[in-house]
C-alpha cells in the first residue's frame, strides 16, 4: 500500500501524516541549486526600471583650443589634437585678418618693383625671376598660414562665416600665384558651407570660379577686399 502511494503526488504513513517522497527530495536539491546566490537582497537595483523620456542624451563635450598666437605653421596631425595647439574663434578672426594685410602689403610692394624693373634701362642686366622666386617665397607662407587656420577650424568642427572667408580667401590668393592644385581643394569645399550657412543664392561661388578665367587680366591688381 505504501509502495503504491510513492508513487502519488503524496504520500501518507500509517498515521495519515504527509511523508516526502523520493522524487520530493530531488525537487528539493534542485531548488536549492537553482536558488543558490541569488538573495533577495541580490536582486539588481534598477530591475524593470523604465527611460524617463523627458531625459536628454549626453551631449558631445565641444573642443575649444587656447592657443594665442596669430601665426602657427601647419603640421599634419598623427594623433588627437591638443588645445594648447589650436586656436579659439577670436585668435582665427585675427589670424585672417593679419594674412590678408601681410599678403596685400607683400603684392603692392611686388607691383612697385615690376614697375620700376620695367623703367631700368634695358641694357641693365639683373638676376632673372628674382621676383617671380620672392612672390613664390611669400605665398609658401601665407597657404601655410591658411592651411594652419583651416585645420584649427576643422578640428574644433566649426563651420561659420568665418569659415566660408577662410576658404574663400585661400581660394583666391591660390588662383591669383597659379595655385591650382589648392584652388581646387578650398573650391570644393564653398557650395557646403554655402548651403550649410543658408546662402545658396549668394553669387560668391560663380565669382570665385569666374575669377580664374580673368585672373591673367587682373594681375595688376591683386589685393584682396573683404
Amino acid at each position: 500500500w505504501r509502495r503504491s502511494q510513492q508513487h502519488g503526488r503524496a504520500a501518507l504513513d500509517s498515521t495519515g501524516t504527509r511523508v516526502m517522497t523520493p522524487d520530493d527530495r530531488r525537487g528539493a536539491r534542485g531548488g536549492t541549486r537553482s536558488g543558490m546566490g541569488m538573495s533577495g537582497s541580490q536582486v539588481p537595483s534598477n530591475l524593470g526600471a523604465t527611460v524617463d523620456p523627458k531625459s536628454k542624451p549626453e551631449q558631445k563635450k565641444l573642443f575649444v583650443g587656447t592657443c594665442q598666437d596669430l601665426e602657427k605653421k601647419y603640421f599634419r596631425l598623427t594623433g588627437p589634437p591638443r588645445a594648447s595647439r589650436v586656436r579659439p574663434v577670436r585668435v582665427l578672426e585675427k589670424s585672417l585678418q593679419h594674412l590678408i594685410q601681410k599678403w596685400n602689403k607683400n603684392n603692392t610692394q611686388d607691383s612697385k618693383d615690376n614697375h620700376q624693373h620695367h623703367l631700368k634701362d634695358h641694357h641693365q642686366h639683373l638676376k632673372p625671376n628674382k621676383l617671380a622666386k620672392s612672390r613664390h617665397s611669400e605665398y609658401e607662407f601665407i597657404n601655410d598660414q591658411f592651411k594652419s587656420i583651416r585645420q584649427d577650424l576643422m578640428v574644433q568642427d566649426i563651420r561659420s562665416p568665418l569659415t566660408l572667408s577662410v576658404y574663400e580667401t585661400h581660394a583666391k590668393i591660390a588662383l591669383q600665384v597659379g595655385d591650382l592644385s589648392e584652388f581646387n581643394r578650398c573650391q570644393t569645399q564653398l557650395p557646403a558651407l554655402y548651403t550649410q550657412l543658408d546662402l545658396a543664392d549668394k553669387n560668391n561661388t560663380d565669382s570665385v570660379s569666374c575669377s580664374r578665367k580673368s585672373s591673367s587680366s587682373s594681375s595688376s591688381n591683386n589685393q584682396i577686399e573683404f
